[in-house]
């Protein structure tokens, strides 16, 4: 059975696609002498992989945990019949982390970065019956390669966890018309009740046209059309702006999202359709609280770094992720912060869907440089790109703990390096929020965030004591939450790590060292004990406009989840709801 079935880019839908998921050739090239034996013009790889997943993990059948910084793939595919005239895209979903590719022994071309999506046009490579499909991928030790919370060692250790080599997202064959919808992204506006919708179409020609058709729902597209409009291509590029009557708003508690089909026509004659979706919401923020839909708008987040223990940084399959989603909800959570790992899109997907806000953070390296700045900025517009149409992502995280700058509290070139990356961020995206660096050592951000993992409801009364009376002197917890030279200017505050209680079931599976905060709980009623009084010495914080704990999900050795790595509730749903529903001092009475 082909594994990851669904559609991989479920805001750009097309009718007609090929998932090359399944079962791949694969080889270890441990000397690196591949390319000099032209392995590419290899007819058999020495073993098999389960492709999307890394073959560090157990579904892709290998389960190999060593370090294999030179890897290879194959296999071969036929071309439907039915798309005879068609050009023909190869696209990835992911691949960590460069990625050279031959088709029929020939090279077709090479992409760098772990995270984001490419494709191919592979058209001229093709011939009749089948090709053969080779990948050589390079995903070395280099601490200034974008690696999140991939370990450097061995072995997972401390918060670090197992290394995702290779194919991580779902591979697929699509057929194309030589005119095509290429981009296309929206912008709500809600005070005026439109959408702003603006896109690109590959190969235009004189006289095409773009139709646009929104729907009352997702679920109503071809069935109840509530606005539209044709708009007339000028240099192959559209905008145009909708007016939506009556709009419903899209929140945790109503993600309500509109259908939308996009037609290219030629005269009367349609060339192309791609299937999307958005929804109608605002994030801002008035003096110090975020505002959601124009009201204040309390953060309730939960740490997600979706790791699997079958599959590691891939999704193990489409339910799994959904899974995850319907457990933040029922815990009580409103949101999540996807930390250290930009994640496939069908997390999103779902998040839009059934309603979870999310914070979106890049995967950081471990160390500063000018090479580790161009790696950084050959991935992190496009993830931007990538996930722009999202209504559940409200803020953009590039950096997290200083991680890849780790002197910015008072290196003035690493300043300017994460100054230069917010400026970039608020060009491609005015709409959202932007937190520089989160944790401390702020040095331009929308949101002033404090890592605080604090024991006792105590140490949160001390913490934050000198700010209750002057409202301008914030504790250095861990680190300065500013660097060098500038102070608090009145924006809002979240304690955006906090909790981390180590949590052992009794009786359960755990690796010889295990990790998490403080002392490790055994006992259900004291871990809630400790959840109550923490959380609740937060939400007395009347500045406060949010919080995010830490976290999730158990992940490997480290055990201070929610739900076990197995996604096992530790704790009752219910009673960590009933706790999160509390009402945050600050927001008492608006």
């Amino acid at each position: 059975m082909v594994p990851r079935q669904e559609y991989p880019q479920p805001q750009f839908v097309r009718k007609e696609w090929l998932n090359l998921n399944g079962e791949w050739e694969f080889e270890f090239d441990d000397k690196n002498e591949g390319l000099s034996g032209k392995w590419e013009e290899k007819k058999r790889f020495a073993s098999k992989i389960i492709v999307p997943y890394p073959f560090q993990s157990r579904l892709s059948g290998i389960a190999d945990t060593g370090f294999h910084d030179y890897v290879w793939y194959a296999r071969n595919f036929s071309v439907p019949e039915k798309w005879k005239g068609k050009e023909i895209l190869l696209h990835f979903g992911a691949v960590d982390y460069e990625c050279r590719i031959w088709l029929n022994n020939k090279e077709v071309g090479l992409h760098r970065g772990g995270t984001v999506p490419f494709y191919f046009n592979i058209t001229k490579f093709l011939v009749p019956g089948e090709n053969r499909l080779v990948l050589r991928v390079e995903d070395t030790q280099d601490p200034q390669q974008p690696r999140g919370k991939q370990v450097t060692g061995l072995k997972p250790e401390g918060c670090d966890y197992d290394r995702t080599t290779g194919i991580w997202q779902t591979v697929w064959l699509e057929p194309v018309p030589e005119s095509r919808i290429e981009y296309f992204r929206f912008t709500p506006d809600i005070d005026s009740r439109k959408v702003h919708i603006e896109g690109v179409v590959e190969g235009w020609k004189p006289g095409q046209a773009v139709s646009i058709e929104i729907y009352s729902s997702l679920e109503a597209i071809e069935q109840k059309i509530v606005a539209g409009k044709t708009v007339n291509l000028e240099r192959g590029v559209f905008y145009v702006e909708i007016p939506i009557k009556n709009p419903e708003l899209w929140s945790p508690e109503s993600p309500h999202l509109y259908g939308v089909k996009f037609t290219l026509l030629e005269g009367k004659k349609k060339i192309d359709e791609v299937i999307s979706y958005f929804g109608m919401r605002k994030i801002s923020i008035k003096g110090n609280k975020i505002l959601l839909n124009n009201k204040p708008y309390y953060l309730r987040l939960v740490l997600d770094q979706g790791y699997f223990p079958e599959s590691l940084l891939a999704l193990p399959s489409d339910r799994a992720v959904k899974k995850d989603i319907e457990f933040t909800k029922a815990f009580g959570f409103n949101g999540c912060r996807k930390h250290q790992k930009v994640d496939d899109p069908r997390f999103y997907y779902w998040a839009d869907r059934l309603g979870l806000i999310v914070w979106a953070e890049f995967a950081n390296a471990r160390v500063w440089s000018e090479k580790a700045e161009e790696m950084f900025l050959s991935e992190w517009p496009e993830v931007i790109k990538r996930d722009y149409n999202h209504p559940c992502i409200i803020c953009w995280v590039p950096f997290n703990e200083s991680w890849g700058v780790p002197e910015l509290g008072s290196n003035s070139r690493q300043q300017e390096f994460v100054k230069r990356v917010v400026r970039l961020t608020r060009e491609m995206d005015s709409t959202r929020l932007v937190v520089d660096n989160d944790g401390w050592e702020h040095v331009d951000t929308d949101l002033v965030t404090i890592h605080d993992y604090s024991l006792h409801a105590q140490d949160y009364e001390k913490n934050y004591a000198q700010f209750k009376k002057d409202r301008k002197t914030l504790p250095a917890v861990h680190k300065p939450v500013y660097a060098e030279g500038l102070k608090y200017d009145g924006k809002p505050i979240l304690i955006t790590e906090y909790g981390g209680i180590a949590y052992k079931l009794p009786g359960g599976n755990y690796p010889e060292s295990i990790w998490g905060y403080h002392t490790t709980e055994i006992e259900e009623e004291k871990f809630i004990s400790r959840f109550k009084e923490v959380t609740e010495a937060i939400l007395r914080l009347d500045f406060c406009c949010g919080f995010c704990y830490t976290q999730l999900t158990d992940i490997q050795q480290e055990i201070n989840g929610m739900l076990t790595f197995d996604r096992v509730p530790k704790v009752s749903p219910a009673k960590i709801a009933k706790i999160l529903k509390g009402k945050s001092l600050g927001y008492q009475n608006l």
